[in-house]
């Protein structure tokens, strides 16, 4: 299955997906997907191998996560491979090389510490599935331009880019007035943003100096 058609799957999924009747479905549903999650994990990874029950598996945080890093992921990435792997794609703000075919990237490191994630194409699917149905204010077969502000750019927003959806990426590192200037050409249908930012263009509207924003 081709990842557009994956995507499509998801959307579809995740907008018209099931109701359930009754809390004991919807118990049951849960425990049939906990277990073929567990049994997944505790096969590939080898922080969880050979645990059979969810009290068997640890409780853990972000710092048992960062210090466990290459025994928990279920790839086989060593952590300080990967960091260095995604340094070098913002550093050279190149963000489509993958690593084992895994995307990788940096969190915002809000907390005081940045920490890696890893995404394989089936999650980016799922991933993009689930953001558009949620995210659309319409129907998926109608034209999208969307602009979004961050600090790094990532493969992922490939999987949702289509010929009636374009995402377009700014880099938050850049000035304002080349932004400006590249969403009056776009003219995006929405915007998104940090909510400082969101702000710094409505007064920017406000002023007259950004005009775009009208159709936003």
């Amino acid at each position: 299955m081709s990842d557009k058609l994956e995507v499509l799957k998801y959307y579809l999924y995740y907008k018209y997906r099931r109701r359930f009747n009754s809390r004991e479905q919807l118990e049951r549903w849960q425990s049939r997907r906990l277990s073929a999650h567990l049994d997944y994990v505790a096969e590939h990874s080898p922080v969880y191998r050979g645990k059979k029950r969810l009290e068997e598996f640890p409780v853990i945080d972000k710092t048992f996560m960062t210090e466990q890093f290459n025994e928990l992921n279920t790839v086989g990435i060593d952590r300080d491979q990967a960091m260095e792997f995604a340094v070098t794609a913002e550093r050279e703000r190149n963000f489509t090389p993958k690593m084992k075919g895994t995307t990788v990237g940096l969190s915002s490191g809000t907390s005081g510490r940045r920490g890696i994630f890893l995404v394989s194409d089936s999650e980016k699917s799922r991933w993009a599935g689930y953001i558009l149905a949620k995210f659309l204010p319409g129907s998926i077969l109608e034209t999208y331009s969307i602009a979004f502000f961050m600090r790094a750019d990532s493969n992922l927003y490939e999987a949702v880019s289509s010929k009636n959806i374009r995402f377009h990426f700014f880099d938050i590192y850049k000035d304002m007035e080349e932004h400006t200037k590249r969403l009056e050409e776009i003219r995006p249908r929405i915007l998104a943003g940090q909510p400082s930012l969101l702000m710094m263009l409505a007064r920017a509207m406000e002023r007259g100096s950004c005009t775009s924003g009208r159709r936003w």
